[in-house]
């Protein structure tokens, strides 16, 4: 969530010169299309109506919204860390 992104990176502002972030392929705009690269539209949703649809709760009740919470959580970490974060954008991510 945006918020908690924030917050966690507050907290690593003052003693951190660096921020990684993995955020996700999810992000993109109509993913199932062949040849996303980094140029690819993003989908999103305004940090307010982010907000609002997880007032009172830790999150959204599915995943209908999760590429753009991504984006909008990518985006408080370059706040915070301006000139100094690293996102990356994998699909999946497998433990074997």
């Amino acid at each position: 969530m945006p918020r908690a992104v924030r917050q966690s990176a507050g907290l690593f502002a003052r003693s951190a010169g660096h921020y990684t972030f993995i955020s996700s392929a999810s992000v993109y705009d109509e993913l199932e299309q062949p040849g996303i690269d980094e140029q690819h539209p993003i989908s999103k949703l305004s940090l307010e109506e982010a907000e609002e649809m997880t007032k009172g709760t830790a999150g959204p009740v599915n995943n209908e919204y999760y590429g753009e919470l991504k984006f909008l959580c990518e985006q408080e970490v370059e706040k915070v860390f301006p000139q100094q974060s690293l996102i990356v954008r994998p699909g999946l991510i497998v433990a074997l």
